[in-house]
Parts: structure tokens; sequence; C-alpha cells
């Protein structure tokens, strides 16, 4: 329970929920409903329990009930390369998906925002763009990615990506000198490169054809038939004020930035 501040319109529960329940991927994780409270000004989001936990889970040897002040303190783990090369292309295949809805930008990628079901990962958190919920990494990567929406995944994709490659979480908004021996050699390298070190921030479509995930067998997507859906004008006005206020607060947080920097 947080508070609520959606760009939506106020009385949009319905709205969000019928909006959640058409999002139907291999890849998205399904169930999740939210309810808000406005006399207290709070919003609840309802989550189906998931017995395999997350990826943060998974790296950190923790379990989902596990106390969340203590869950994640202990030194992570390496993930085989195989099932990362496995897990980020599926990532890589939901944010295609949203990207495919209208929604411009997904900004709450991380480990703990990513399921594990019979080792296939389903992407949680697309109630939090709806909400207007303030992203984990905002603070550390606003100047990397600067006032460009459509960066910010990829670079949130990038510190998973480390993540699963070294066990820890990255502390800056690019790999820094410190960070390079931990990688140094891994089949993930050239794709890490690629991505924080390019000219331009690669877009999500750029990184899931990179021939880092050539030979990925996408199996669950073989049976993904679905129906066409259709977004009502409500819908699609919602999604529309999502990515408005998320352009607006990330250019805001730029600006702010280089403020600061100048004063310095």
């Amino acid at each position: 329970m947080f508070p609520a501040s959606s760009p939506c319109p106020h009385d949009s529960d319905k709205l969000i929920n019928e909006l959640l329940l058409l999002l139907k991927h291999p890849y998205l994780y399904s169930g999740v409903m939210i309810d808000t409270l406005p006399e207290q000004g709070l919003v609840s989001v309802l989550q189906p329990f998931n017995k395999d936990g997350s990826l943060k889970d998974i790296i950190y040897h923790s379990k989902p009930l596990d106390r969340w002040q203590t869950k994640y303190s202990r030194c992570g783990i390496v993930l085989p390369p195989t099932s990362i090369r496995k897990y980020c292309r599926q990532i890589l295949e939901a944010l295609l998906y949203l990207r495919g809805k209208g929604f411009t930008s997904f900004q709450h990628l991380h480990s703990g925002n990513v399921l594990i079901r019979k080792d296939c990962c389903k992407l949680t958190g697309v109630e939090n763009i709806l909400l207007g919920m303030k992203p984990k990494l905002q603070s550390v990567i606003t100047r990397l990615v600067k006032h460009k929406a459509d960066a910010f995944d990829s670079v949130c994709f990038g510190h998973l990506l480390f993540e699963l490659c070294t066990g820890y979480e990255l502390d800056s908004a690019a790999p820094q000198p410190r960070h390079l021996l931990d990688i140094a050699g891994h089949d993930a390298v050239e794709l890490l490169n690629f991505i924080f070190y390019s000219d331009t921030i690669p877009g999500i479509n750029e990184i899931s054809t990179h021939s880092y995930f050539k030979g990925v067998d996408l199996k669950e997507m073989r049976a993904f038939n679905p129906a066409p859906i259709r977004l009502t004008p409500a819908m699609k006005s919602c999604i529309n004020k999502t990515n408005k206020t998320a352009a607006d607060l990330l250019s805001r947080k730029h600006r702010l930035g280089k403020k600061e920097k100048v004063n310095h």
C-alpha cells in the first residue's frame, strides 16, 4: 500500500484493472489488480503469490517469504550464461510487447520485478507505470539517459544484465573501472559495451537483435497466438497520459541535474 499518484483519472481503478487484464503475454505476469482508497489517498496492489520467487531471489539464494530486511544482504551468485541469455531475451520480448501496446517506456525493470515460473521469466510492475510510481533506478541513471524516455529501459536492462553476470547491483549509471574486472571474459561483455558505451544508447529492439542472443529459443512464443485486443479510448488516453507524465518527470530531473552540476 502506498500514496496514490496516478496520471490516469482519479476514479481509474476499474479502467486500470481492465487494461491490466487485457495485457496477456507469455512473459508478463498476470492477475495483478489495484484498489484505491480515496479517503486516505492510498492505493493497494494485489498480486498472486509466486512460490518460485523473482530473479533477485535466485541471485541471492533467498525465498519469497524471507524477511525483506535481510533476504538480499548475502552475496549473490552468477547465473549460468545460457540462463542469462534466455532470461534476458524473454524480458526483452515482454518489453517489446508493451511498446506495441502504446507504452513508450516501462521504467520499472529490475531483478525484483521479474518473477520466475517454471524456469520462465514473467515481467511484473506494469501497474507501477499507470500509478505514476517513481522508478527504482531513476536517481542513478537520469543523467545518463538525459531526457530520452526510450533509453531508460535500455539502461535498466543493462543494469539487470550486469547483476546477472556478477551477482551484485551496479551502483553507478554505467560500469566503472572498478566493475570491469568482475565482468572480464564474460560472454555478455560485448552486449554491455553496446548498451553503455555506444555513441547513442540503443533501443530495446536493437538490443533484442544483438548477436549475443543468437540461438536463443523462445519456445513459449511458438504457442502464443493471442486474439487481437482493442483498447478503449479511455485506455488509450490513460496510456498517453502515463507516457507524458513519465517523460515530463525524466525531463524535469535532467534539468535539475544540469542545474546542480552548474551550481557546483
